[in-house]
């Protein structure tokens, strides 16, 4: 028998390019509506934060590429009976805590059933299990935290790829300064070894310079040039020197200190004190809440 070959016309063409757009007014529309009700939630949660309070704890944001160090801090923190300091850990790792499993287990005291681990040295963890997006997540958990008094002080622990400008941006809007969380300050661990391809002007790539890890070096108070007992294995004969230079580029205002192995005193990354009486603009000098805006040399000197 004969074999049919079927032919598309213009008609078939015609239908299947209405198709496909209406499919992207459909997915479009949908993808509207529920960043229209994520804004909608952050707003009312940072209202609600936003409550006059007369009583004031600091906020510092931790950040940090992948593999800069930030857990290594952390676990230091919740870990150490030095520094004598009640400090609850916001962790941002969706789905886990970060923290090493041997040393939760041997310090942990008690769980509460909001997720709070409570360590034996008076440190607290709050997990980053949740949904939504990070800075919803670190909300939730502030609205958490807002009536309890077992704590001097909250420290922010993003994920490796975030922005920090957005949860930044949060604490500066609303009217939150009338609250009970204040920011003291970003503090940005940087891999001496690893971070040369984001900041480095000879070898960079056109997108790096807006790429995460620019960004957390550009909003930070405090950058702590981590793995320097690495400086052997740096590429092409680098020095931490070199480095530093690089970064007083990127920020010329942030204190540098270096360590080991994430070893750093938390005398410098506490109690920084470094928006206080200054409004975003002015301490940052852009739009934090423009996702992909370039940061310019920043006017904050938190010396």
């Amino acid at each position: 028998g004969a074999v049919m070959e079927s032919e598309w016309g213009l008609s078939d063409y015609a239908g299947m390019a209405g198709l496909l757009l209406v499919t992207f007014f459909i997915s479009n529309g949908i993808a509207w509506w529920l960043e229209k009700g994520r804004r909608r939630r952050i707003a009312e949660k940072t209202q609600r934060l936003a409550a006059e309070s007369s009583t004031k704890t600091p906020v510092t944001i931790v950040t940090g590429f992948l593999g800069s160090g930030k857990t290594t801090l952390v676990n230091r923190i919740l870990t150490s009976h030095e520094h004598g300091k009640r400090i609850v850990v916001i962790e941002n790792e969706a789905g886990a805590l970060s923290i090493d499993d041997k040393i939760l287990r041997a310090s942990e005291q008690e769980k509460s059933a909001a997720g709070i681990f409570v360590m034996k040295n008076g440190c607290m963890c709050c997990s980053g299990d949740g949904a939504g997006p990070e800075l919803e997540r670190v909300l939730n958990h502030l609205l958490e935290l807002l009536n309890r008094d077992e704590f001097d002080h909250v420290l922010i622990e993003t994920s490796g790829l975030a922005d920090p400008a957005p949860i930044m941006q949060t604490f500066f809007s609303h009217n939150m300064r009338g609250g009970r969380f204040v920011l003291d300050g970003v503090v940005s661990l940087v891999d001496a070894q690893n971070i040369w391809s984001h900041i480095d002007g000879e070898n960079v790539r056109w997108w790096a310079r807006s790429s995460e890890a620019y960004r957390q070096i550009a909003f930070a108070t405090t950058l702590v040039v981590n793995k320097t007992d690495m400086v052997g294995a740096l590429p092409h004969g680098r020095t931490l020197e070199h480095l530093e230079a690089l970064l007083k580029n990127v920020n010329p205002h942030a204190h540098i200190v270096r360590s080991q192995h994430s070893d750093v005193s938390l005398d410098r990354i506490f109690h920084q004190n470094a928006f206080e009486a200054m409004s975003i603009q002015d301490s940052l000098g852009f739009d934090a809440t423009s996702p992909r805006s370039s940061p310019p040399r920043r006017t904050l000197d938190v010396q």
